[in-house]
């Protein structure tokens, strides 16, 4: 099974993206709303990654700045 994160693309919907590839695995979002979501990924790999370890114990992760 895929290691993937939930991103908050607004305050109803989550995008489910594969940190490391960044690869999009569900959700629906209008195409430029997608494209700011990976936009900001892009920009907060590393974060997302190391996210990820407190997420893999059931732990929040530490916050993220939001896209500007």
């Amino acid at each position: 099974m895929k290691t993937s994160q939930a991103l908050k693309a607004s305050e109803s919907r989550a995008v489910p993206i594969i940190p490391r590839t960044l690869e999009v695995t569900g959700g629906g979002l209008p195409r430029r709303a997608l494209a700011l979501t990976i936009e900001w990924a892009m920009e907060h790999r590393t974060q997302l990654m190391e996210g990820w370890t407190p997420c893999q114990s059931r732990q929040h992760p530490t916050r993220i700045k939001p896209l500007e």
